[in-house]
């Protein structure tokens, strides 16, 4: 997680400086306010970051979700 934190911060500073943000970060969740122009874009890119974050034996899974709320994510 802390590997996968440090790559998607550098991705937020060099592609999305001032349009996404990490918020919270919840034991194996993180949550991040990104432009609505960009977000799929970003779900794209972090998604690939953390799958990729570590090379293991096992293949790492990535869900994902995109809302305006909190309360729309699953």
């Amino acid at each position: 997680m802390k590997l996968g934190m440090v790559k998607l911060n550098e991705l937020i500073e060099n592609e999305f400086e001032g349009e996404a943000y990490i918020l919270l970060q919840i034991h194996d969740e993180f949550v991040f306010e990104v432009k609505a122009n960009r977000a799929e874009e970003f779900r794209e890119k972090a998604c690939y970051i953390l799958r990729n974050a570590a090379s293991l034996e096992t293949t790492l899974d990535v869900h994902d979700s995109i809302g305006v709320n909190l309360s729309e994510l699953k």
